[in-house]
């Protein structure tokens, strides 16, 4: 074959080999960046096609097989395009892949991995987050809730279903939103120009679901196809970046939104991931903006996974005090417990988890709360129950119903750390709720309302003569009024007082034992009466004293 006829049979095939990179890469949408190990196997991939398309263009299969067996030839086969390329390719990946996974390993990068995360320490005393600040609904709830809303809605409930939900907070209220999603690629056929009607909302506090249709429809989702994709979209938008998981978000104007976190490395060629920016997708108009860590809106809520969150933390427990010593010594190697939630505070979401050592011995150590948004981490120290025995010892209570507890949440009672739970049935409606001590883990309550289960709770630490503190009297709440209704009742041999003042339609409580001059009170006295406002209907006096 004569060298021009050669050198244009090279030049088809690399055309050919670039149009079936080009249809591979429209199809599963790697990154082109050197620090994704999805680059890598695609690019020995498109190698190897190169080679056998090469192959078959130059028509040289059979010579080079022949030559395999000529001894005198032999060192020429590697020259042919078809063999060298490859193997050119495939050396320089595992040479790279190599080097890069040796400089990322932790005996290397353990001072690094350390500084993923910054954790600032906190008393428990000072955590402050009560129980009616913290909506009891886990996502599986929410996904209940929306299904449900969906079922009802025949005119689109043959096109779309309910998508995931996550939880976003606008104008400081907790909702979870539920996008709705293309059934099958023929329901998107059909709906592609006016795109997904819109998404579903979960109040968080009082459960009420609402359907919410956009304007002009949302174009662009993961249940989409062709360029319509919202991964392919955003990997055409910013072909180098190592996108993460795409969540769908509401701005403060309830407009939608898909965000999608980028990474970065900061430990070796391929360790210490890190977030680096995000991608703000308009769900409806498909524009996008690359927002870097630092220039990202107040609104977006979800920057920072959780599950990456805990993994930067476990680093930190780990490696804080050097790689040997979380082998051999491992003094104060620490790691986050086996579960995590989610807490709303103001207008941020916060991941929550416990922080047990590394035996794994069914107990916490303290707990951290890391701002999603911004990654600012704080640590609470308090020994107790890790949440798994806690929400175990919760459903121990009801064993003979079967009933299942929802992840712990943790909350202050009275300055108490307290582990706030529901326990929900088979169909996962919520039947129960539960509270458990931290530290005095042994105090369980379990009751069908929220309030009855407060009262049992404080009950328990009462009829065990718990002080609540005395340093927190200076947050409660002290009142002054005149006695309207009083009431006694006698619980385990000793007498109750109930109290209402003209001031408020709820009754205050305590033992004659706890104060001697409630058996002086009568209707018509004064009374400066100290307390910690709570939801129950009955709520526990921490002073009593009557103005003569």
């Amino acid at each position: 074959m004569k060298k021009s006829q050669l050198i244009i049979r090279h030049l088809i095939a690399v055309l050919i080999t670039v149009v079936i990179a080009a249809i591979a890469f429209y199809v599963t949408l790697p990154a082109i960046n050197p620090h994704s190990m999805e680059f890598w196997s695609s690019f020995v991939t498109i190698a190897v096609v190169f080679g056998v398309v090469d192959l078959i263009a130059t028509k040289t299969g059979k010579r080079v097989m022949e030559e395999v067996h000529t001894e005198r030839k032999k060192f020429k086969l590697f020259q042919h395009p078809a063999f060298a390329v490859p193997v050119i390719v495939v050396i320089a990946a595992v040479v790279v892949v190599g080097i890069g996974s040796i400089s990322s390993m932790p005996i290397l990068q353990s001072k690094n991995l350390s500084k993923m995360i910054t954790v600032e320490s906190a008393d428990i005393k000072d955590y402050d987050v009560q129980i009616e600040d913290v909506p009891l609904m886990d996502k599986a709830t929410a996904t209940l809730l929306s299904q449900r809303k969906m079922g009802g809605l025949t005119d689109l409930v043959s096109q779309f279903s309910v998508d995931n939900n996550n939880q976003n907070n606008i104008d400081g209220e907790p909702i979870r939103v539920a996008p709705l999603k293309y059934n099958d690629f023929f329901k998107w056929f059909v709906n592609r120009k006016e795109g997904i009607v819109g998404y579903i909302t979960i109040d968080m506090t009082t459960q009420n679901t609402q359907m919410v249709r956009v304007k002009n429809g949302i174009k662009y989702s993961n249940s989409a196809y062709f360029n319509d994709n919202l991964t392919r979209h955003l990997r055409f938008a910013a072909p180098t970046k190592i996108l993460g998981e795409s969540v769908f978000e509401l701005d403060e104007n309830e407009h939608p939104y898909w965000i999608t976190a980028y990474y970065t490395f900061k430990a070796g060629w391929f360790g210490g991931k890190d977030v680096a920016g995000v991608l703000i997708c308009d769900a409806v108009t498909g524009k996008v903006q690359d927002c870097p860590i630092g220039e990202i809106p107040d609104w977006v809520d979800r920057v920072y996974p959780a599950e990456l969150i805990l993994e930067q933390y476990d680093y930190y427990g780990a490696y804080q005090k050097g790689y040997w010593n979380s082998l051999i010594n491992q003094i104060g190697v620490v790691q986050t417990s086996r579960g995590y939630n989610y807490i709303a505070i103001g207008n941020d979401i916060y991941v929550y988890s416990g922080v047990t050592s590394i035996a794994e011995d069914q107990s916490n150590i303290g707990f951290i709360f890391v701002n999603q948004r911004t990654k600012e981490t704080v640590q609470y120290t308090v020994a107790g129950a890790e949440e798994y025995s806690a929400a175990a010892s919760a459903e121990g209570q009801v064993q003979h119903l079967g009933y299942k507890a929802t992840f712990p949440l943790l909350v202050s009672l009275h300055g108490e750390p307290t582990y706030y739970m529901a326990l929900k049935d088979d169909a996962g409606l919520v039947k129960m709720y539960g509270l458990v001590n931290v530290e005095k883990y042994q105090y369980v309550a379990v009751q069908p309302t929220l309030e009855k289960c407060i009262a049992e709770y404080m009950k328990l630490l009462d009829l065990e003569g718990e002080e609540l503190g005395e340093e927190n009297l200076e947050d409660a709440t002290v009142s002054t009024g005149t006695i309207t209704d009083i009431r006694t009742v006698m619980l385990d041999g000793t007498t109750w007082y109930y109290l209402q003042l003209d001031d408020s339609t709820r009754y205050y409580k305590a033992s004659v034992s706890e104060f001697e001059d409630l058996v002086l009170a009568d209707v018509g006295d004064k009374a400066t009466i100290t307390y910690f406002p709570g939801m129950n209907e009955f709520i526990h006096l921490e002073a009593f004293e009557l103005k003569f």
